[in-house]
């Protein structure tokens, strides 16, 4: 509508619509129409309701929807139509990938908020749930449409329009780009496959661009008139292989986040780029500090609450990967431990104030994670136990020990399904205190490796990045399943599966910082008395030029 009224008003120019049309609902991938006949009518997918039912929906079926912020009006829906279903609301989009991924990759009925164009539709094949036709009564009347009680008793509107729009006196200043702007016509597939190039594969925009332009000369040579001489070769990606074989000593720990560089040495990605590597197995933040200093690693995985206090020591070290992007460590209460239903973020750690926290280590991350949330929940972090738990955090929690712990996966995983724990807000899906919302993990070397040794953290950032782009991508996932299995110490391949589907969006296709957040943790640390000014990415990282 908003761009409607700047043509009324003549400002813009309509100046072509593509091919491509624009919408948002329900969706289902295409496997689920062999148990659920008569699909995509919304009628057929409430008469088979209970096969998309999940343990925590009492019997009824699920629907996946977005974040609660993107206000879809999914619940006002299932209550318009008296639909068989709950909605349960993911955290973020790639919380919706991650459970498309997984349920397709066991042919699991799902069906979830989808909209195009997006990549997804590069990638699998699936329909929109066709609900009474959208009306703007629909949502205002509840007069209007199947239920005389209530609004939303319909679909959302289907077949948007996607318009190129230009300034007024575009035509008037460059009239040759003009004709061509108004012959451009992109497809729903065209940016599906645009999308996917940068969201799944990890390239650069520029370089996704390219390739476009280099698979699809006849066509954008027909908008601009050039002549099909000019069009581009198709970028050859550039290789990072190193002259001869190098071999890396880093840090090592049972943990999912480590993730990404199991997949590079165990699929050979790092045979490839000529690199072997060796683990040094460690279990904390200040075993990590320790290997470094003792010269046992060239590579340290570690993160950014970690790192600032070394450097404010003195310690010339720098990230140059940030491998994990969301949230390292998060919240688990002990299944006997019972919070406020319904309880926010401030009310849960009001419940636990005085209890016993368990923590990987004395004075590192995961203590100054648990300060601040009572700190920032405005009580008294000194009132509070913290107990150093290792690797073990579990067993805290079911002796009593503890009442709460701040620990990594696959721990919150197994606890949640071993009823050992919950979490009652999830910091890494965005929940709690947004000055925690922390990229979780990071490559790490001394200053002077990184600057001697540039080939060798490009080829290193290299594998990184293509094992996290076939972590994201769901045709490996079994093998990455396989992968997670042998390295964790976890025997249960469906543990280790909903392990690997919690992460499979989580993991940098770049390695690039997040340097505004560095900030925040700089404060941090400052705060808790760790260092005495604020570090920012300009003190913290050193990103190589690859």
């Amino acid at each position: 509508v908003a761009f409607m009224e700047q043509v009324d008003a003549g400002c813009v120019i309509d100046a072509a619509t593509h091919d491509a049309k624009t919408r948002e609902e329900w969706w289902y991938p295409s496997y689920v129409e062999d148990v659920c006949p008569g699909l995509p009518d919304w009628e057929a997918l409430n008469g088979c309701a209970s096969m998309f039912a999940t343990p925590d929906s009492g019997g009824k079926g699920r629907f996946l929807g977005g974040p609660v912020d993107w206000l879809k009006g999914d619940q006002e829906r299932v209550e318009g139509l008296e639909m068989d279903f709950i909605v349960e609301n993911a955290g973020t989009a790639g919380a919706l990938w991650a459970a498309l991924e997984a349920a397709s990759a066991n042919q699991e009925p799902i069906v979830l908020f989808n909209w195009t164009p997006n990549f997804i539709e590069a990638m699998y094949d699936g329909k929109f749930i066709e609900f009474p036709t959208f009306a703007d009564e629909c949502r205002t009347d509840a007069s209007w449409g199947l239920n005389p009680e209530t609004t939303h008793d319909c679909g959302n509107p289907k077949d948007g329009y996607l318009k190129l729009g230009v300034w007024s006196g575009f035509p008037d200043k460059w009239p040759n780009a003009y004709v061509a702007v108004q012959k451009m016509n992109f497809s729903n597939l065209d940016i599906a496959q645009l999308a996917m190039y940068v969201d799944i594969d990890g390239m650069e925009p520029e370089d996704a661009a390219a390739l476009w332009l280099a698979d699809n000369c006849a066509r954008w040579t027909g908008w601009s008139g050039a002549d099909e001489s000019s069009c581009p070769e198709a970028p050859t990606p550039k290789s990072y292989a190193l002259a001869e074989v190098t071999h890396i000593r880093q840090t090592c720990a049972p943990a999912i986040a480590a993730l990404p560089m199991w997949v590079a040495r165990d699929t050979g990605i790092f045979e490839e780029l000529n690199l072997t590597t060796e683990c040094v197995q460690i279990g904390s933040g200040p075993d990590v500090a320790a290997a470094m200093v003792a010269g046992e690693v060239e590579i340290a995985t570690n993160i950014y609450n970690n790192m600032i206090p070394l450097i404010a020591k003195g310690l010339d070290i720098v990230g140059w990967y940030q491998q994990l992007e969301v949230n390292l460590f998060d919240v688990i209460v002990d299944a006997d431990f019972v919070v406020p239903e319904g309880a926010d973020w401030k009310e849960v750690m009001a419940a636990l104030d005085g209890s016993s926290v368990g923590v990987v280590a004395r004075g590192a991350a995961a203590e100054d994670l648990a300060r601040e949330l009572m700190r920032l929940a405005g009580l008294d972090p000194e009132n509070q136990t913290y107990v150093a738990v290792g690797l073990d955090p579990l067993t805290g929690l079911v002796s009593d020990t503890t009442q709460w712990t701040v620990t990594f996966d696959p721990f919150m995983v197994i606890a949640g399904l071993q009823g050992i724990g919950y979490q009652p807000f999830a910091l890494m899906d965005n929940e709690g205190p947004s000055s925690l919302h922390w990229p979780g993990l990071s490559q790490t070397s001394f200053r002077g490796y990184v600057e001697e040794n540039p080939d060798v953290i490009c080829a290193f950032t290299d594998g990184l990045n293509r094992a996290s782009a076939m972590i994201a991508d769901p045709a490996h996932f079994e093998t990455v399943v396989d992968i997670a299995l042998d390295n964790l110490p976890i025997d249960n391949r469906d543990l280790v599966t909903a392990i690997v589907t919690k992460y499979t969006d989580k993991f940098s296709l770049t390695g690039k910082p997040s340097r505004d957040i560095i900030s925040t943790i700089g404060e941090l640390s400052v705060a808790v008395g760790k260092a005495e000014s604020v570090l920012t990415a300009d003190d913290v990282v050193l990103e190589p030029d690859c």
